[in-house]
């Protein structure tokens, strides 16, 4: 019988992957569907969606600060200056303006020794942040985060197609591109010796570059009668990682008007027909330095008065001073600093709320294998939304569940973070962002030496833009953000009012997050009073041996020789068991069909031989939550990331994801080797190393089967080890060098044992007390008691006879 269900069970498996692959091949699942495009901020009936609250006093509002970038620069198309619409009269043309020109501007710098740890690119579109980019330096000058997705080179010149070709829109000081002399407004003819005619040729070159290459690049500056051929040397850097880019059209942190005098903005709807267009508009650079940029936009008010005047300032700081040897603080550099200005410049009071649109395209590097933990019952996406209200724990909303509300309602994708109707506690925040596996982008009001909490009338958890088609296991990966509603604001003319926030753009790392009062976005899940300690005792080996793979293995030695006592008694049971298994054979042959009498003689057996069958179990119970808190430790842990096993070496670079030897997606089945298949797009050896050692460790020392149903138990066993190395097929590799390590202990300590039959496995002492095994066990007594209560009742109707 047992022979037939193991054949059933290896056809039925041989049918199910047969049925899947033909699927897979003839019938593709059909993508999950998409919501129509966004509708027009020209097509959107202006009204109230809802109720609001009465005006707040300037005086209650809090203050905010920071700013998110965005990547590649969008066309260049000049569109007319800020529209001036009637806020009263929606009919009203707008007044002319002068056309204002859509420009780039840059914070910060590439060059090692400016002591800058982001690079802001701005643009005037909308006042937004098209891209972030982490330019923190180690000590020996290479970048700390770098982009994983590629290894090719960076130029550093953002750029955009222009009817004159692929124009340079802005090159940020210290790049390869500014050091090379490139200026805003070049026009890229060719790159080592290839003709660019469209930014997608000088992306399309970049892929094939390396770090610290030189490039010639031949560009035009000038126009008319005064163009200059110029031809420039560049030395390609190493890619920064992009914590913000432009992933679709839309940048990041957009402002737009919510309401303006008696107009209000329909929920669901990005800008209103009867509002000027922020999100669209060109805004007015006021000022613009190194560290500092300032954006304006006037919008008339009611009949024709002067109206509102918008003004958007971000200001980046500095890690540490040009030239200053001292190692700043692990926090400095992280935050933007954002301010919000509105200002009354009629002669009539003007109640006025704004929208403000978090971050992004946010990274999605390694969504196939990172298990991000959702704070309470979920799953977490690759991007999600977090917020804390103020005196409570943090909260996420995952991309999941704002892809399926976009999903259920296409005329308001919105998801509301808040209860309903919340009061003002319930709508305080102490912050709001976008959170993925290692970094974050998170907006706070005040400052980061005076942070305080700010309360809105609303705040929403989105897709952004529309929609797109993504099959199910892609949509963890959607591009997410979240919209955060001010609460309505009255303006007396001649009145500003000023909202100071500002945004933490930079890694999950405890200690950065911890001044900036994020602790507690890193979720370790229930296991995390194991991993905290775990982590703090690797980063402690970490900066002796200055490699984390070491680290790794001297942790597993540690963890390990303090259970040496337990392991030991665990490996001495095993080998007892091996040598008793002829003799327990013997027990059951002889009393196969009195089951008390069999366990009577087993536990004479085991007294003799002072064997414990419950001894090694310890050891499994102590190493379970040891190896799920290093497996949350090493997952959330960014040091990891980016940290090689044998430095120099591709294979095997970042510790806190699969070692991906060989790219082997579309020679292999997509089920099998894809991003969303069952063993990823990469072949990993270390897995395979692991699940090697597990089958040699359990073909040395498992007892050798004594009958037909030992005998089906342990082939079972060895194909739960092939299905466990599928599942762990795309674990960090960090974990699995712990798992090799743990393994080789493990056959160690069982090869320093005595040889089996010597006395030292056979003693025959007295056994214990404590563990004396003639005293039945809990189980024992449970099977044991059918079969007594049979013969009680048995022996009572004999009786009854009498």
């Amino acid at each position: 019988m047992e022979k037939r269900l193991v054949i059933f069970l290896v056809i039925s498996v041989l049918i199910l992957t047969g049925h899947m692959l033909l699927m897979q091949r003839f019938f593709p699942p059909r993508p999950a569907g998409e919501l129509p495009p966004a509708q027009p901020a020209d097509q959107v009936a202006a009204g109230p969606d809802e109720q609001l609250p009465a005006p707040r006093s300037a005086e209650q509002q809090p203050g905010a600060e920071a700013a998110d970038p965005a990547e590649v620069a969008p066309q260049s198309d000049a569109a007319p200056a800020p529209a001036v619409a009637k806020a009263a009269d929606p009919a009203a043309e707008a007044a002319p303006a002068p056309e204002v020109p859509q420009q780039w501007l840059t914070l910060g710098s590439y060059a090692p020794e400016s002591g800058r740890r982001l690079l802001v690119t701005l643009t005037n579109r909308g006042a937004a942040i098209e891209r972030v980019e982490l330019v923190e330096r180690r000590s020996n000058g290479r970048l700390r985060y770098r982009d994983l997705t590629g290894s090719h080179g960076y130029l550093g010149a953002q750029c955009h197609d222009t009817t004159d070709g692929c124009t340079v829109s802005a090159a940020a000081p210290g790049t390869p591109a500014a050091a090379a002399g490139m200026q805003a407004g070049d026009v890229i003819v060719s790159v080592d010796g290839l003709t660019v005619a469209t930014r997608a040729d000088l992306q399309s070159w970049l892929l094939t570059t390396k770090p610290r290459q030189i490039a010639q690049l031949n560009v035009r500056r000038g126009a008319a009668d005064q163009v200059q051929q110029l031809s420039l040397s560049a030395a390609l850097g190493d890619r920064p990682l992009e914590l913000v880019h432009l992933e679709s059209p839309t940048p990041s942190y957009l402002l737009g008007i919510n309401r303006l005098g008696e107009v209000t903005l329909k929920r669901g709807a990005d800008e209103s027909a009867a509002l000027p267009s922020l999100q669209r508009g060109h805004w007015e650079v006021v000022t613009a330095t190194g560290d500092e940029v300032t954006f304006r936009y006037r919008v008339s008010g009611q009949a024709g008065d002067t109206g509102v005047e918008f003004r958007k300032r971000y200001r980046l700081t500095a890690a540490a001073s040009p030239g200053d040897n001292a190692t700043p603080p692990a926090h400095a550099g992280y935050d933007l600093q954002m301010s919000i200005e509105m200002a009354n410049l009629g002669t009539t009071a003007e109640v006025v709320s704004y929208n403000l649109d978090g971050p992004t395209g946010l990274p999605t590097e390694g969504w196939w294998y990172s298990t991000k933990i959702h704070p309470a019952w979920g799953s977490a996406g690759a991007r999600d939304v977090i917020w804390r209200i103020q005196g409570n724990r943090h909260s996420l909303r995952s991309a999941t569940q704002i892809y399926k509300q976009a999903q259920e309602d296409t005329a308001d994708p919105l998801t509301s973070v808040l209860t309903h109707n919340p009061t003002p506690a319930e709508r305080t925040f102490d912050y709001l962002g976008v959170d993925t596996q290692y970094f974050s982008a998170v907006l706070m009001a005040g400052t980061l030496e005076a942070p305080r909490p700010f309360i809105g009338q609303q705040a929403y958890a989105m897709p952004v833009g529309g929609l797109p088609k993504l099959e199910s296991r892609r949509i963890r990966t959607l591009n997410t953000t979240f919209r955060f509603v001010s609460p309505d604001e009255t303006l007396e003319p001649g009145q500003t009012v000023t909202h100071d926030y500002h945004i933490f753009l930079g890694p999950k790392s405890p200690e950065v997050l911890d001044a900036y009062g994020l602790d507690d976005i890193i979720e370790y899940g229930w296991f995390g009073w194991i991993s905290k300690p775990l982590s703090k005792l690797l980063h402690a080996f970490h900066a002796v041996v200055r490699n984390y793979g070491l680290a790794i293995i001297l942790l597993t030695v540690l963890v390990r020789g303090l259970m040496f006592p337990i392991g030991r008694k665990a490996a001495r049971n095993a080998q007892i068991m091996q040598e008793l298994a002829p003799e327990i054979k013997k027990i059951k042959e002889k009393y196969k069909n009195d089951l008390e009498k069999q366990g009577q003689a087993q536990r004479e057996l085991w007294k003799k031989h002072n064997f414990n069958p419950l001894g090694g179990c310890w050891l499994m119970f102590l190493q379970l939550p040891i190896f799920i808190g290093l497996y949350r430790c090493l997952s959330v842990d960014i040091e990891l990331r980016q940290s090689a096993l044998i430095p120099g070496f591709q294979w095997c670079s970042n510790l806190a994801g699969p070692d991906m030897a060989w790219h082997w997606q579309g020679i292999l089945p997509d089920f099998l080797a894809s991003e969303t298949g069952w063993l990823g797009p990469y072949l990993n050896i270390l897995p395979i190393v692991t699940i090697m050692l597990f089958i040699w460790q359990q073909k040395m020392f498992t007892p050798p089967a004594t009958d037909e149903q030992t005998r089906m138990q342990q082939k079972m066993m060895q194909y739960m080890m092939v299905f466990m190395g599928v599942l762990f097929f795309k674990v960090p590799a960090g974990l699995c060098v712990y798992f090799v390590a743990s393994s080789l202990w493990g056959i160690g300590e069982r090869k320093l044992l005595p040889p089996p039959g010597s006395a030292a496995t056979t003693s025959s002492g007295p056994a214990s007390p404590r563990n004396d095994p003639t005293k039945p066990s809990l189980m024992d007594r449970l099977m044991n008691k059918p079969q007594a209560e049979s013969v009680e009742a048995m022996r009572a109707r004999r009786r009854s006879r009498r």
